[in-house]
């Protein structure tokens, strides 16, 4: 992967000894470059070298680790501020999803029995299929809806006065009888691409401020864990990487500590947190994705003699630490950049360098 970007990181490490400054156009195209690798080494080797450039073009890449408040050692300490901290929204679409699913077919079969029992020389299916019918479209009509039809009837002169909510059978009228199909309904049948594209946008700017070189737009645990790991690994002797760097320096931090998982975990949060700042339900996003990351850590150092300074044991508090740490980060961000990145994602024009020259202000 180094091969197709050889010339330009020579001539990068060129001008940085001799103090030239990169333009933003050759910015652009030499990000454009390294992302069309899909290597974390040969982006983060370009984003060390763009560093360390006179008047460098990504001042804003990594600016906010020192932002983060730090994961303490001290228990008492650590507890008082996660007994405080916003709880991590839950996930449960497989549920929901089957649920919608369930209903449907249901709600289907009724509407089509009829049809059917024609068509194969019977008579009519009988009152039953009508009557299921009704009986679904009632339940999620009272559950959903209820405050409204209760208001409407208070309004009609003469109308019947409706019973209390809290009197209605199986807790209608509060949401929570479909509340599972109704959350499954809003995943089979939603598109918002608008919104898909901020919580991209906030993954993004999430990896790039904290100075993570893995700018997929949509994080994952697989992607995470490779990160992690590979930073723990020191370069062969024949690694390319090692002649565009001074001795003994290095192009990525190690992450396989508290404040690098953690860094990983606010990568893995910062759409849920953008999302869940914005709907009541989570869709573009997946909160289980820190918890399979870390499984993966676990059970790859658990294989093998990976050095390494993280509280594994600690999952939970970790998890819930690097969520309070990307609602904040998410909530001091400017959102004009963020609703600026997000149409750019959404153009379907925009390649890295134009992102970041949106996130660096070229």
């Amino acid at each position: 992967n180094f091969a197709k970007l050889e010339e330009p990181l020579k001539l990068l490490v060129e001008m940085n000894s001799r103090n030239v400054p990169v333009t933003y156009r050759a910015c652009s195209a030499l990000l454009d470059v390294a992302g069309s690798c899909e290597d974390v080494q040969v982006m983060s080797t370009v984003m060390t070298l763009l560093r360390r450039n006179r008047d460098s073009p990504i001042n804003n890449y990594g600016q906010r680790q020192r932002d983060l408040t730090q994961y303490p050692t001290n228990q008492p300490k650590k507890q008082q501020r996660l007994s405080n901290v916003p709880k991590i929204p839950t996930d449960d679409r497989a549920s929901e999803i089957s649920s919608a699913l369930s209903v449907l077919s249901v709600a289907a079969a009724c509407f089509l029995a009829d049809p059917l029992a024609k068509l194969f020389g019977g008579t009519d299916a009988g009152p039953l299929p009508n009557l299921v019918l009704f009986a679904i479209i009632s339940v999620g009509v009272l559950d959903n809806f209820y405050d409204v039809l209760s208001g409407t009837a208070n309004l009609v002169d003469k109308a019947p006065k409706m019973p209390e909510k809290g009197n209605l059978p199986l807790g209608l009228g509060n949401g929570q009888l479909t509340s599972n199909f109704v959350a499954g309904f809003n995943r089979l049948f939603t598109e918002d691409t608008e919104r898909a594209c901020e919580a991209e946008a906030a993954a993004f700017l999430a990896a790039y401020s904290l100075g993570l070189p893995c700018f997929a737009f949509q994080p994952n645990a697989l992607e995470a864990a490779i990160l992690a790991i590979e930073s723990s690994q020191q370069p062969a002797t024949d690694d390319p990487n090692i002649n565009y760097l001074p001795p003994n320096s290095t192009n990525l931090d190690p992450l396989l500590s508290n404040e690098g998982v953690i860094k990983l975990l606010i990568w893995l949060y910062a759409p849920v947190a953008y999302e869940n700042s914005k709907h009541p339900q989570l869709l573009y996003s997946d909160p289980r994705e820190a918890a399979s990351f870390l499984d993966r850590i676990r059970n790859k150092l658990s294989s093998s003699n990976i050095g390494h300074s993280v509280a594994i044991d600690e999952a939970d508090d970790l998890m819930k630490w690097a969520y309070a740490e990307a609602d904040m980060l998410q909530r001091q961000d400017n959102g004009q950049k963020l609703q600026a990145l997000s149409e750019g994602l959404a153009s379907g024009a925009s390649t890295l360098g134009d992102i970041v020259g949106i996130i660096e202000g070229w």
